[in-house]
């Protein structure tokens, strides 16, 4: 019993002379000696291969899947990783931005950068489209062994999943970012904004203030002794 490999029939859901589907030009179905010899005065590039042989190069493609699915798993966790610490600061530019302008186009790009990363998919490779379609066939392959391919595809799908994982948490980001961009843009924001600058303004003028204050207190009260002065004067001229 033998399958036929022939990478330029790729993945067909039903080819007409094997009468079987392929997935990446290995057939699901064994073929007979004379199919493949027949097909192979046609397209020289054809194999035959064992059931073991065909169920190895079925894992290896699912693999050759999970090791990319796996990387771009691993560099999507790290860089919605990165967001933790601009979801903390747009929650304080929030609360008290010093220049609005400039902390909402801040807060601005962080929500972009969370909204890119939570609709970012994997790459759309040969290998993970190959193993994809393999998922949705391997009820229907024959004579193989479906176990270590079953269990590639359970790896896939757990790689998958932590996909899945690290763009829901970066919707959740996106979405705590968008409402800290909503609490800048609040009117109740705005007002209590005027208040901080007002008592900043006071606290930086008040001590100027005090201490003019003060010297024009002085003044006076040595404008006043010395009036009192010329009056007493005056009184002795007079008397």
């Amino acid at each position: 019993m033998f399958f036929v490999h022939s990478p330029i029939i790729g993945t067909i859901d039903h080819h007409h002379f094997f009468e079987s589907p392929f997935i990446a030009g290995i057939g699901l179905h064994p073929a007979t000696s004379s199919q493949i010899s027949a097909w192979k005065v046609r397209v020289s590039a054809t194999e035959s291969l064992t059931p073991a042989e065909a169920t190895a190069a079925l894992t290896r493609m699912v693999r050759d899947a999970i090791a990319e699915l796996t990387t771009f798993r691993d560099d999507h966790a790290r860089r919605v990783g990165d967001l933790r610490p601009l979801v903390a600061d747009a929650a304080k530019l929030a609360d008290a931005p010093l220049d609005m302008a400039n902390d909402r186009a801040t807060v601005s790009a962080y929500v972009e950068q969370a909204r890119t990363l939570a609709a970012q998919m994997p790459p759309a490779s040969r290998a993970i489209q190959n193993a994809d379609q393999l998922a949705r066939w391997i009820d229907r392959t024959e004579f193989l062994d479906r176990t270590p391919i079953q269990g590639a595809l359970d790896a896939m799908e757990k790689a998958v999943a932590g996909i899945d994982k690290s763009r829901s948490q970066a919707e959740k980001f996106a979405a705590d970012l968008q409402a800290a961009l909503v609490r800048m843009d609040d009117p109740a924001t705005a007002q209590r904004l005027a208040g901080l600058k007002l008592q900043r303004d006071l606290c930086r003028v008040l001590p100027d203030m005090a201490a003019e204050f003060a010297e024009a207190q002085a003044a006076a009260l040595a404008a006043v002794a010395r009036m009192s002065t010329i009056a007493d004067k005056l009184k002795g001229l007079a008397a």
